[in-house]
């Protein structure tokens, strides 16, 4: 990714747990017209729901100094898609209660989530299934590398 690129920049992401280890790892595609990069990461005591999120903050994170550009992300993630543009001002406006009068879990990950994706004009989109059968295969070679590595990271330049 360039500043001086006005392209588009697509991002799909995905988070994982093994129930039993409580080992997770994220994955993230992102890409314009001139890079393609993988990106993942491993992280121990952690849940499904927190690696979704680790996922989309990371690349948040990663893409604060592309503001003004075009940035969607694409996730299978129901819970982070509804979070983010649906129950967030339902929670706040209850103090961080969900439908079920519980405390929100994650919530200073939600609050970061929400304010990077305010800056820069996140457009949150689900995944369609073709869609997600074609990024599936590299989501899990990354997550798998990153599994054994502690973190995986390749940039591949478009010609």
């Amino acid at each position: 990714m360039t500043k001086s690129n006005h392209s588009p920049i697509k991002t799909i992401i995905r988070g994982a747990c093994n129930n039993q280890t409580h080992i997770g790892v994220w994955s993230a595609i992102i890409e314009d017209d001139k890079k393609y990069l993988e990106v993942a990461n491993r992280h121990c005591q952690t849940t499904h729901i927190e690696m979704e999120l680790v996922a989309a903050l990371s690349v948040l994170r990663c893409l604060e100094k592309y503001s003004g550009r075009s940035i969607s992300i694409m996730t299978t993630s129901n819970y982070v898609i509804n979070g983010i543009t649906e129950w967030y001002t339902e929670w706040q406006a209850k103090g961080w209660r969900n439908a079920n009068n519980k405390p929100v879990n994650h919530k200073d990950k939600w609050q970061e989530l929400k304010k990077l994706s305010d800056k820069l004009n996140i457009k949150w989109c689900k995944l369609s299934k073709d869609e997600e059968t074609k990024a599936q295969y590299n989501l899990l070679c990354i997550s798998d590398e990153a599994l054994k590595r502690g973190h995986a990271k390749s940039i591949i330049h478009k010609k």
